[in-house]
């Protein structure tokens, strides 16, 4: 009975928490994924150019449920796919260009074999429910830490003072609002947007379980709490990230060493100020002056802020992130990672 029937497609659109960027070469790309220990096609929207410029549309579609068209839905909403955020007017559609995605396709095919009753095809969909969003939680971390993208849902570089708050005077029947007087702020940064052969590496990574180092998780929270105004929760995650770093460094020349000897060298370098003078009469140069600045504007402000309490200033919290991404990048390059 089973062999007489065609192949089953299970097939559904993931709308992400925040948009990813990438490169416009990514698009309408078909990348196998494992999820939930089921082997997906994940399927990008496509490019569509209009008079108006370049938008992006539904993927090839192979499956509709039997009330909504969701191709047809989908297709007439071009910002509901995502949008073309960068492109050359004389090459609108050329490979250079980026993309912010905002949904893309999931598609499981069930084979005529594996249909029989035993299989219960509802479940493989309900796994899917279940399974997606770890999934993709796995995957923007990689984006977040290799491309330095922002993908909080809660915020989008926008802030003003009182921004929740709605006023109005009500007197008799009428009304009348009082508008917020303060400038919105707007946080900008270079988007990174992913190339192909970097966006395969990332669905790979979180299709097999991979997380990123915890010190470039930490060195990212770092970035992302700044991004917030936090600046002491950003030093001291700035701190301990670039800490783990010149731990790694140090394990790495005492290698060669008898563990008695490598553990007592390990417990007489303790924090940031010992790890660098270690590393220092081991003959290891950190990059420029990051020796003296490491002490400026990270040991120092991470125990004020401990100890103290002290809020770092803007510059601080600046000098800080740049010298811990300093650290990281010389003992484990983000590009060396996938």
């Amino acid at each position: 009975m089973w062999s007489n029937m065609p192949d089953l497609t299970l097939e559904g659109i993931f709308r992400l928490p925040a948009p990813v960027a990438v490169k416009v070469a990514v698009l309408a790309s078909e990348t196998p994924v494992r999820i939930g220990g089921m082997d997906i096609s994940l399927v990008m929207p496509s490019l569509q150019l209009l008079n108006n410029g370049p938008i992006l549309t539904a993927p090839a579609m192979k499956t509709v449920r039997n009330d909504i068209d969701w191709d047809e839905r989908y297709r007439s909403v071009g910002s509901a796919w995502g949008n073309v955020s960068h492109f050359k007017s004389n090459d609108p559609l050329g490979a250079n260009g980026n993309a912010l995605v905002r949904a893309f396709v999931v598609r499981h095919t069930i084979a005529t074999a594996d249909q029989p009753e035993s299989v219960r095809r509802k479940e493989r969909g309900q796994n899917l429910y279940q399974d997606i969003d770890a999934w993709w939680r796995l995957a923007a971390d990689w984006v977040e830490v290799v491309a330095r993208q922002n993908l909080d849902p809660h915020y989008d570089g926008a802030s003003r003072p009182g921004d929740d708050l709605e006023l109005w005077f009500k007197y008799g029947p009428d009304g009348e609002r009082v508008r917020n007087p303060a400038p919105i702020s707007l946080t900008m940064s270079p988007v990174n947007a992913l190339e192909s052969d970097r966006w395969k590496a990332i669905l790979k990574a979180a299709s097999d379980g991979r997380q990123p180092p915890t010190e470039h998780l930490l060195l990212r929270d770092a970035i992302a709490a700044n991004r917030r105004g936090q600046r002491r929760r950003a030093v001291l995650d700035a701190a301990t990230a670039a800490e783990m770093a010149l731990t790694y460094l140090l394990d790495q020349e005492l290698a060669g060493l008898r563990s008695d000897v490598a553990g007592y060298v390990i417990e007489k370098s303790r924090q940031i100020g010992g790890r660098v003078q270690a590393l220092k009469n081991l003959g290891v140069q950190l990059p420029g002056d990051a020796g003296k600045r490491i002490m400026s504007f990270l040991a120092e402000p991470r125990n004020t802020a401990i100890h103290g309490g002290r809020e770092p200033s803007v510059d601080e919290t600046r000098e800080a992130l740049k010298v811990a991404d300093e650290i990281m990048e010389t003992a484990s390059p983000r590009s060396a990672l996938l």
